[in-house]
């Protein structure tokens, strides 16, 4: 189940993915929302920040993935233990990360490009829930000031290998990592 004091989410119009026994909070960060989820539980209340849950609207798709709190440079680890599948271009200049967690793949969005080399990640690279695997991009940010630095976390059915835009109906690889993320959270701040 939940963890202590957490209501769970609403059914999703993905199917959740599922919880391996072991996992870590995926970025590590000194933001005191660290751990915050932003979803709707099963009694219709909104928790954290709604734009950025999966399922948001928006400007002409849905939000396929969740966005995690943290700052400019903070250490991006590994959910689970998996094995790396790729790093690739992602969203204004940032990269991602995917990796095979065996049950689920997680795509790892936002990150600072070739940042995963400075922990000797690379397509092949097996990991363990808590590595490190990269850092938090910049991005949207002018010379002096990030405006936008977080964790984009996607998950799929096993055999994804690229993102997938949401427009209309989910795609049918798409899982909603939600429920996975406030089990890693734990009970600590999920509000």
């Amino acid at each position: 189940g939940p963890p202590p004091g957490v209501v769970p989410p609403r059914p999703s119009p993905a199917p959740f993915a599922p919880v391996p026994r072991r996992v870590a909070w995926p970025v590590v960060t000194s933001d005191d929302r660290r751990g915050q989820v932003g979803y709707v539980d099963v009694n219709g209340t909104p928790h954290g920040n709604q734009s950025r849950r999966f399922g948001a609207n928006r400007d002409g798709h849905t939000h396929a993935g969740v966005d995690l709190y943290g700052y400019n440079g903070d250490t991006v680890v590994a959910l689970a233990s998996g094995t790396v599948i790729d790093t690739q271009t992602f969203h204004l200049g940032s990269h991602a990360i995917l990796v095979d967690h065996g049950d689920f793949v997680a795509l790892y969005g936002e990150v600072a490009p070739g940042s995963w080399n400075e922990f000797g990640v690379a397509p092949g690279t097996r990991v363990s829930a808590g590595d490190p695997i990269a850092r938090l991009a910049c991005m949207q940010g002018t010379a002096n000031a990030c405006t936008s630095h977080m964790l984009h976390f996607e998950t799929y059915r096993p055999g994804t290998t690229q993102n997938q835009q949401w427009t209309g109906a989910p795609p049918a690889a798409l899982l909603d990592p939600t429920y996975l993320l406030l089990v890693a959270a734990g009970p600590g701040p999920n509000g």
